[in-house]
């Protein structure tokens, strides 16, 4: 399992908007094949959230990030976040990627 955990500040103001368009783009990427999940939610810090990401193998997370949605809502998702985000990888519980 290939899991990916990406951490960011949202622009003042703007988290209410996020949360809408992160929702609406979650349904997607939960449907698509080889995911086992996605969830995000705000951290301790305020106006930071969380978005966490799983997928059966690095084919199935490669998939997702060429999929036609993402290409549609990625770039505005992407400019509500204030700044880069800390995006992590990692392959849960020493599973081997397929």
């Amino acid at each position: 399992m290939l899991t990916v955990l990406l951490i960011g500040r949202i622009k003042p103001g703007r988290e209410l908007e996020f949360e809408k368009k992160i929702a609406d783009l979650f349904r997607l990427v939960s449907e698509e094949p080889g995911c086992h999940g996605v969830t995000w939610g705000l951290t301790e810090v305020p106006g930071q959230y969380a978005l966490i990401e799983r997928y059966a193998d690095s084919a199935a997370l490669l998939a997702h990030r060429t999929s036609s949605h993402m290409k549609e809502h990625g770039p505005s998702l992407s400019e509500l976040f204030d700044g880069s985000p800390t995006i992590v990888r990692f392959i849960e519980n020493g599973d081997l990627l397929a």
